[in-house]
């Protein structure tokens, strides 16, 4: 009889061992734990980040981009569960023939990366991405970042996780504790029974396969630049700094040669400063027959342009007025042929608005307001009379004519005295 009396426990705790981790402790809310590809935002509380916009159940969309364009994004972890995470684990598998992986960044939620993890690897067309958690204080936070640029315009390519499993030993996992809660109706852990259960077991916590990336590719056939002056939403350039690629061309049978050399072009020595609420821009006009104008792109993103001014050939400065006070303004520009078609991007250059000690590249010399500067440029400029010799003044010339007529009175008088002695 004393053996039945303790049969129940002993029953509910060889139950208990048997049934997996999380199905006794349930997650808070509706349990959900994602990784997820998001444009890079360097804003502390990600609530405040932009997303990219979902085509369908499984995949995110680019902006259609074009060739030396930057694909820059977070890997981001949604812990909405609140659950303990030791281990994370997320690798990207890429096309290298359409992107270049530039560079790969870890977060300090990766304490301790995995040896290998934490690079690209264009021949396994992988980005390694893996390692021990540390603390993390928000259930939104980027554990990396990852920047690709654009090598050829043509079909939409992918960025994916790779091998997603549902045990968390893929290459894709994030693996831990899940969090108590109500749900678990007061039940405690286990206790340890000959030491089987002491051991501490990490449980998968990813249940999902991540949505993939799809970045959208300009055509070849298209031309680089289309005749509508609508600006999109986002344009997004090379890595500021970074040596300028030319684009990829389609077949010379398909694509002219002036069009081509043209869009190696690049605009030179772009300048910039700040005064009050204007920015001053100027830069070293481009040596082109082709030359049609110029589209000055600015934002307060760098390398991501929401605004663009269109001016003429013979500008080579502009003012842009009414900004927004001690904010930082990234710029850059592009020459433009009858065809529309760009040149690359000049290098980037930034300044706080009035703060001209905070110009990446000091425009210096007198500011001017107006363009195409008109009249006189030396007094436009802030210049005055140019001193100097300048040849024989009008007064020396009339004092050498009187003195030769008036010598050659003396010598005619002379000769004439002369003549007359004789005689």
């Amino acid at each position: 009889m004393n053996s039945l009396r303790y049969f129940p426990a002993v029953g509910i705790l060889t139950l208990l061992s048997a049934l997996p981790m999380q199905s006794a402790f349930a997650t808070e809310g509706d349990g959900v734990i994602r990784l997820v590809l998001e444009p890079h935002c360097a804003e502390e509380i990600r609530t405040e980040c932009k997303t990219f916009p979902v085509s369908d159940a499984s995949h995110l969309t680019t902006d259609v981009l074009q060739a030396d364009d930057l694909v820059d994004v977070d890997v981001v972890l949604e812990n909405a569960a609140g659950a303990t995470v030791e281990s994370i684990r997320s690798w990207l598998t890429y096309d290298p023939s359409v992107l270049e992986a530039r560079s790969v960044t870890l977060t300090s939620v990766i304490a301790r990366p995995i040896p290998g993890e934490q690079a690209a690897n264009a021949s396994a067309r992988l980005v390694k991405i893996g390692g021990a958690a540390g603390v993390i204080n928000s259930n939104r936070v980027a554990i990396a970042r990852v920047t690709f640029r654009v090598l050829t315009g043509g079909n939409a390519t992918e960025i994916s996780f790779e091998n997603f499993r549902e045990d968390g030993l893929g290459q894709t996992a994030v693996n831990g504790t899940p969090k108590l809660t109500e749900n678990t109706k007061g039940l405690t852990e286990p206790p340890c029974v000959g030491g089987i259960l002491c051991q501490k077991t990490l449980t998968p916590l990813l249940a999902q396969s991540p949505s993939i990336l799809s970045v959208q590719l300009e055509p070849l056939h298209e031309a680089a630049s289309s005749e509508s002056s609508s600006i999109p939403d986002s344009l997004v350039i090379p890595i500021r700094g970074a040596e300028q690629q030319p684009p990829a061309s389609a077949p010379a049978s398909t694509q002219p040669s002036t069009e081509s050399s043209f869009g190696l072009l690049q605009v030179q020595n772009l300048k910039i400063t700040s005064r009050e609420q204007s920015i001053f821009l100027g830069w070293q006009p481009l040596r082109s027959s082709e030359l049609a104008g110029y589209n000055v792109y600015f934002s307060t993103v760098s390398g991501k342009y929401i605004q663009r001014r269109t001016i003429d050939t013979t500008a080579s400065s502009l003012v842009l007025r009414e900004l927004e006070p001690d904010t930082t303004y990234f710029v850059a520009i592009r020459a433009f042929n009858k065809d529309n078609l760009e040149s690359v991007f000049s290098q980037e250059v930034s300044v706080r608005v009035g703060s001209p000690e905070s110009a990446s590249a000091p425009l210096s010399g007198k500011l001017v307001e107006t363009q195409p500067v008109e009249g006189n440029p030396i007094q436009n400029y802030g210049g005055t009379e140019i001193k100097g010799s300048t040849g024989t003044g009008d007064t020396v010339v009339i004092f050498l004519v009187i003195s030769a007529i008036i010598g050659t009175a003396f010598a005619c008088h002379r000769q004439y005295v002369t003549l007359r002695t004789a005689a």
